[in-house]
């Protein structure tokens, strides 16, 4: 069994149903809106950050349950240290150079800012450079170290509750940090 395992056109209007509803959300909340983002990387507006956490709670408790009732299975990819951390880096550069993420400038393209079609190109185009660059990478970056996994004999098979538990706890101690950081209070449009 997939993650969520759906086939042919039951896929196709899964997808779809999740999508609209994901863009109304971002929408209606202005997580669209390249100043909102902005002012977040300057610590001006805590919404999104607030957001951001509070999402990880609640897909780890559900993803723990679908795990546990046996409604989904974790599919665990190596990660290395040295090329999750360089990813990390480039990634962070591509969002504060732009402002938005892919899912924000698709929302915000289709509030017609036909300047999120820059960010979208520029998000197509980290695909053929990823692919170009692969067979330098694996002779490099990821011979630096073993996955990360792979020293605690984790086999990716069952998800741990001490791992549900600590993610839990620090994003919602973050939650708590920021809410405390901003007041409770977010910059409104």
């Amino acid at each position: 069994m997939n993650p969520l395992a759906l086939d042919g056109n039951a896929k196709l209007i899964c997808s779809i149903v999740i999508g609209v509803m994901v863009g109304v959300w971002l929408i209606k909340s202005g997580l669209e809106q390249r100043r909102r983002f902005v002012d977040m990387l300057l610590l001006k507006d805590g919404l999104i950050l607030k957001i951001f956490l509070l999402s990880i709670v609640f897909g780890t408790i559900l993803f723990y349950i679908g795990n546990r009732v046996g409604y989904e299975r974790l599919n665990v990819r190596p990660a290395y240290f040295w090329a999750s951390l360089a990813g990390g880096v480039i990634a962070g550069v591509g969002v504060t150079f732009c402002g938005r993420v892919p899912m924000t400038a698709v929302a915000s393209l289709a509030t017609g800012k036909l300047s999120a079609l820059w960010v979208l190109m520029g998000f197509l185009l980290a695909f053929p450079a990823v692919r170009w660059m692969a067979d330098f990478l694996s002779k490099t970056v990821y011979t630096w170290s073993q996955p990360m996994y792979a020293r605690n004999g984790f086999d990716g098979s069952r998800l741990s509750e001490a791992a549900v538990l600590w993610t839990v706890g620090v994003a919602l101690a973050l939650t708590f940090i920021i809410l405390f950081a901003f007041g409770g209070k977010d910059k409104q449009n």
